[in-house]
This record gives C-alpha cells, sequence and structure tokens, in this order.
C-alpha cells in the first residue's frame, strides 16, 4: 500500500472505528489450483501453497495471524486494497463489510455457515446494503475462534472456454493464446479432492470454483465421498459454472440430501455478444442448461444465480441481458454484477472520455437496479489507468488470435478511429 492510502487511513482511525477489520481470515481461506493459499477468492499475493504445509499450519501461522492482528487494530493489511477502494468508492459498500454483516447474522446466532444473500465477489442490487456503515466489528466478534469454516476451492484450472477476464491459472483454454501473446502460460494443475492438507472432510461449506467444476474429476470423487456418509445432510455446496456442461444426474440425486445447494451461472452479455467475450461458450447451449437449471430449482431447495462481470464491451448493453433473465424466471436479486478491474485492459473506467459521456447520459434512464447503476457511474467518472491504446491493442490482439470480431460496433468504431 503506497504511502497516501496509509496516511489516509491513519486519519480515518480518528473517527474511532475500525475501517480494515475482516472476519474472513478467521473462518475462511481460497486454495488456488496450484495450491496457493490466499485469504479470499479476489487474490493477492499468496500466505502460503498446501504442497509445502498443511492447510492448518498455513492458518494457524505468523503470516496469518500477523494480518489478523492488522484487522483488529484497524491498520490496512495490504492485500485488501480492493475492498478499501470499495469502501472510499461508494460509501462502505466493499465485501469486507457485507462479509462481517453477513457472518454477524448467521455465526453469531449460532447457525450453520450458509451463503449470503449477496455473493461475496458482487455489486448488491438491494439499497440495504448501499447503507453500510462500519460497526464495532472487533467487539462483535472478539470471542471468534479461528477455525475453518467454508473453503473457496479450485480443484484444477481445466475449462472448456477463455474468457477475456480470464487467464491460464483458472483456465486450461487460455494456453495457446497467452504463448501467442509472448507470455509465459501457466501448465495444468489439479488437486487431489482428498489432498491430506486440505482436510475436506471436515469442512461443511465448500464452494466450487474453476476451471470448469463439472468437468473436474474432483467434482464427482466429492460426490461419491458424500453419499457414503451420515453428514451429507450437514453439506452446504455451491458451484459457479460457465453452464456449458449440466451435471450427471447422480450428482443431481445426490444434491437432494444436502442442506443447501447454491448454483451460480456465469454469464456476461445476451447471444452473440456473449460468445465473445467468453470464448468457447456457444449462447444456444447455455440457454438450454439454464432453462433446465431454472425448472430443476423449481423441484427441491435450491438457490440459481446468475453472475455478470461488467466490462468494457457490455457496460452500454447490461439491461439486455438483465431483462432476458428476468424475463426467463431468474429474480432480481440473484441476478449479480462484478465490477471487472483485472486485466487493466477491460476495466469501463479506461474507456476513452467522449465514450464514457456517452454512457453516463444512458445510465440516466437504463433499466437497471440503483447501486448497480451508482458504481458503474462511479467507475465511468473515475481517471484511467492505462491508456486506450492499450485497451484496443489488447482487443486486436485477441481478436486476430482468435479470428473474431468485437459484435459491439460503438466501440469497436471508436477503437478503429484511435488506431
Amino acid at each position: 500500500m503506497d504511502r497516501k492510502k496509509e496516511r489516509q487511513y491513519i486519519l480515518q482511525k480518528k473517527d474511532g472505528k475500525n475501517h480494515t477489520f475482516c472476519i474472513l481470515p478467521w473462518i475462511h481461506t481460497a486454495v488456488n489450483p496450484n495450491g496457493d493459499v490466499h485469504l479470499c477468492c479476489r487474490k493477492s499475493e499468496p500466505v502460503g501453497n498446501i504442497n509445502d504445509e498443511t492447510l492448518e499450519e498455513i492458518y494457524n501461522s505468523d503470516r496469518l495471524n500477523e494480518i489478523r492482528t492488522k484487522m483488529v487494530n484497524g491498520d490496512p493489511v495490504k492485500w485488501c486494497e480492493k475492498c478499501y477502494y470499495e469502501d472510499r468508492l461508494i460509501e462502505n459498500n466493499s465485501i469486507r463489510q457485507r462479509v462481517n454483516k453477513w457472518a454477524k447474522e448467521s455465526i453469531k446466532k449460532g447457525n450453520v455457515i450458509q451463503p449470503f444473500s449477496v455473493d461475496d465477489n458482487t455489486i448488491p442490487t438491494e439499497k440495504v446494503f448501499y447503507n453500510n456503515v462500519d460497526n464495532d466489528w472487533v467487539k462483535i466478534f472478539e470471542d471468534q475462534e479461528v477455525k475453518l469454516k467454508w473453503i473457496d476451492i479450485y480443484y484444477s484450472n481445466i475449462c472448456n472456454f477463455a474468457c477475456r477476464g480470464c487467464y491460464s491459472l483458472l483456465s486450461t483454454k487460455w494456453y495457446d493464446d497467452e504463448k501467442k501473446l509472448g507470455m509465459e502460460p501457466h501448465g495444468f494443475h489439479s488437486i487431489r479432492f482428498d489432498h491430506p492438507s486440505l482436510k475436506i472432510y471436515d469442512i461443511d461449506y465448500i464452494r466450487y470454483l474453476g476451471g470448469e467444476p463439472f468437468l473436474m474429476k474432483q467434482t464427482e470423487e466429492y460426490i461419491d465421498y458424500l453419499l457414503k456418509t451420515e453428514d451429507i445432510d450437514k453439506k452446504i455446496l455451491y458451484y459457479i459454472t460457465n453452464g456449458s456442461v449440466f451435471p450427471k444426474k447422480k450428482i443431481v440425486n445426490a444434491w437432494k440430501r444436502i442442506k443447501k445447494l447454491v448454483i451460480m451461472f456465469s454469464v456476461d452479455d445476451y447471444g452473440k455478444y456473449n460468445d465473445y467475450f467468453r470464448h468457447g461458450s456457444d449462447w444456444k447451449i447455455l440457454r438450454k442448461n439454464l432453462l433446465k437449471y431454472i425448472d430443476l430449482s423449481k423441484k427441491f431447495d435450491m438457490e440459481l444465480r446468475v453472475s455478470t462481470v461488467i466490462n468494457i464491451y457490455n457496460v452500454g448493453r447490461l439491461d439486455v441481458l438483465y431483462n432476458w433473465l428476468i424475463e426467463v424466471g431468474i429474480k432480481e436479486s440473484n441476478i449479480m454484477f462484478n465490477m471487472l478491474h483485472q486485466p487493466r485492459e477491460l476495466c469501463i473506467k479506461n474507456l476513452p472520455i467522449d465514450y464514457k459521456k456517452i454512457l453516463i447520459e444512458r445510465y440516466k434512464y437504463i433499466d437497471l437496479p440503483y447501486t448497480v447503476k451508482t458504481i458503474i457511474l462511479k467507475h465511468l467518472k473515475d481517471k484511467s489507468n492505462i491508456p486506450f491504446n492499450d485497451v484496443v491493442s489488447f482487443t486486436n490482439k485477441l481478436d486476430d488470435i482468435r479470428e473474431q470480431t468485437n459484435p459491439v460496433k460503438e466501440l469497436r468504431n471508436i477503437m478503429v478511429k484511435t488506431t
């Protein structure tokens, strides 16, 4: 964290509130396909690797304890800058705030940990979250033991998509493209579902990320284990899927016996626009599988959500997808929006000023939830951190490699004029 930001937090501490405390290092962790362990799914520098230490050793290490101490004291943690940025951007609306609020309502009441109503990496659509303020979280959680209750696990990076906002550590489909871009791509990574360092049997809330979970053998292996255990009714399973593969009947039947199931269906635009950004996608298949999930959600206790990444290509037409999702039966509160920050070439704040002005005017009338519009407008009004030429170059290089044409004519014309 640079000195300017650090001074800002020193000044903030004078108001008597703790602006850095987050409950996650006490109850949660995220494990990447290569074994790297992170504070959460937002990424950061790894705090360890399960191939070198057990997860228990990492979780109780001096590194983690130092981070917890900083948070208790209200000192900034350099890996948590995204949440600090969100707190500054729109009054205490960061993931940190929402996770603390969720944990207060679930853990402190003695309930088994439940997925919170707003996903940890999303912009909330309900105004109630917009008005969050820093509570005395340290006092609220003063007796919270350090015990892993919830894990985000990237068992493998095997994937059949190469989404423009992703990279090879999380998608094998990116390998060849990164080579052609002159990068050093990650190879194939995979973790045993019962890796001894994980102690996965002891964790009741597991969130599967990828890669694509329903292409991973570990997903089915864990289900085989669950079907043999008496604890199946205590498990909460959460899958983030690209929607291209519908799970086997055995998996669906097992889901009916667990405590809670959440399916997060990732889709970033409607029709050919989605297939452009999510390279490898076939809209007809996605639509068919989404409708199957909607039908399935009516038959047993299952929460179906849809996640959309806001980027330079879809920011001008998010309402098209949003209204279609509502039309086919997705609840408004279950449509999640993620603001893409990396790669910077796809972040909306790096669009040219003239185009930003057009979008800002459009967002006065666009049919989207209030908080989504508010955060998008704040990003559009924020300063760029790279030249627009870099944005154009990134798009053109990928278009050439993938033999694609940007279907967003409005943006494509601006890019042509720039070059």
